[in-house]
C-alpha cells in the first residue's frame, strides 16, 4: 500500500490537472484552436466562426438602419464616414441620401456630389434625387436635366423615372421623351416601362409605338414583352401574335420565349406551335436552349413531333448543344439515335 502522503500529492496532481483542464475548454471555447478535434468527425470551428460574423454583421447592419427622419443629417453624414465597411457604409448613405432628399434636396445633392467619383458618389447622389422625386418629380428631373450628364446622369435619370412612373406613368413618360438619345434616356426609359406594364401595358405599347428611332423601339417593345409575360405570360402572348407583320415581331418573340420559358416551358411551347415558321422556327430553337438545360427529355420528346422542315432542322442542333452543357454522355447517345439525316449529324457536331 502506498504512503498517504503519496495519494494526497497524486490526488491533487490528478485534480487540478482536471480543473485546469476544464477551466481551459470553458475559457477557450470550442472554436480555440487547441480545440479542434482531429479525428476525423467535421471541424465545426470555421462554421461557427462563420455563423458568429455572420450574426455579427447583421447585428451591425441593424444598428445602422435608423429612422433617420429623426436625426441630423449632418451628424448622420459625419458617422457614415466612420463606418469602415465599404457595403455597410453604402447602405448607411443610401438610406440616408434618400431621406434627406426628400427634407432638404440641395444639401443633399451638395454633400452627395463632395463624394469621389465611384460608387459612392453614384448610389448618394442617385438616392438624394429619388427621394426628391418621391415628392416633386418634376422639380427632381428639371435639375437632373440641366445638371447631369454622361453614365452618371443616365443613372440618375433611371431612378428619378422609377419614381415618377411608379405614381404618374403619363408624366414620366412626357419627361423621358424629352431627353436625348442616348445613356441619359435609356435607364429612364426602361425604368419608365418597368412601373407602367406593371398598371398598363397596352397604354406602355402605345407611348412606345410613337418613338421615331426605330432600334429604341424595338428594344424598348421586346423589354415590355418580357416584363409583361412575367405578369401574364398568355395575355404577353396574345398581345405578340397581333405584332408577327410588324419590323420588331422577330426581337419581341425572342424577349416573349426568353421570360416564358424560364416560368413554364409546356405552355410557352403550345404558344411557338401556333407560329407561322418564318417566326417559328427561331423561337423553338430559343425555347429549346432554355428547356434543354433543366429538361432535356421533354424537350426532346417536343422535338420529335416537330414535321420536317426548318423549325425541326433548328430544333435539334440547338437542343444537342444545350443538353450536352449538363449531360453529354446523354446527349450523344440521343443524337446517335436520330434517324440518318443532316441535323443527325449537325446534333453530333454540336
Amino acid at each position: 500500500m502506498k504512503q498517504p502522503w503519496v495519494m494526497l500529492v497524486t490526488g491533487l496532481i490528478l485534480g487540478g490537472g482536471l480543473v485546469h483542464l476544464g477551466w481551459t475548454f470553458s475559457s477557450r471555447g470550442p472554436d480555440h484552436p487547441d480545440s479542434q478535434v482531429n479525428d476525423g468527425a467535421v471541424n465545426t470551428r470555421t462554421s461557427k466562426r462563420g455563423r458568429d460574423l455572420g450574426l455579427a454583421s447583421q447585428t451591425r447592419q441593424d444598428t445602422l438602419k435608423r429612422d433617420f427622419s429623426k436625426m441630423d443629417p449632418q451628424k448622420a453624414w459625419a458617422q457614415a464616414g466612420g463606418i469602415s465597411n465599404f457595403t455597410e457604409r453604402l447602405d448607411f448613405l443610401t438610406d440616408l441620401m434618400r431621406d434627406w432628399g426628400k427634407r432638404d434636396p440641395q444639401a443633399a445633392i451638395e454633400k452627395a456630389r463632395s463624394l469621389p467619383v465611384g460608387t459612392l458618389q453614384k448610389a448618394a447622389l442617385g438616392a438624394a434625387c429619388a427621394g426628391w422625386a418621391s415628392l416633386h418629380p418634376d422639380q427632381a428631373a428639371e435639375w437632373a436635366k440641366g445638371n447631369l450628364s454622361g453614365p452618371l446622369g443616365g443613372e440618375v435619370f433611371g431612378m428619378i423615372a422609377k419614381e415618377w412612373a411608379s405614381a404618374t406613368p403619363e408624366n414620366a413618360a412626357a419627361w423621358v421623351s424629352s431627353l436625348p438619345p442616348g445613356l441619359q434616356s435609356e435607364a429612364a426609359t426602361t425604368a419608365v416601362i418597368d412601373a407602367w406594364t406593371a398598371q398598363d401595358p397596352l397604354a406602355a405599347v402605345g407611348w412606345i409605338d410613337k418613338f421615331p428611332d426605330e432600334s429604341r423601339k424595338t428594344a424598348s417593345l421586346a423589354a415590355l414583352a418580357a416584363d409583361w409575360c412575367a405578369q401574364s405570360p398568355e395575355d404577353a402572348g396574345k398581345w405578340a401574335s397581333t405584332r408577327l407583320d410588324k419590323p420588331e415581331s422577330n426581337d419581341i418573340v425572342e424577349a416573349l420565349i426568353d421570360a416564358w420559358g424560364d416560368q413554364d416551358p409546356v405552355a410557352a411551347s403550345k404558344w411557338v406551335m401556333g407560329l407561322d415558321e418564318a417566326h417559328q422556327t427561331d423561337a423553338a430553337a430559343t425555347l429549346i436552349s432554355l428547356w434543354g438545360e433543366n429538361q432535356p427529355e421533354a424537350a426532346a420528346e417536343w422535338v420529335a413531333r416537330f414535321p420536317q422542315g426548318d423549325t425541326r432542322s433548328s430544333a435539334i442542333p440547338a437542343l444537342a448543344q444545350s443538353w450536352a452543357g449538363s449531360e453529354p454522355v446523354k446527349a450523344v447517345e440521343w443524337s446517335l439515335s436520330l434517324p440518318d439525316s443532316e441535323e443527325k449529324t449537325e446534333a453530333i457536331d454540336e
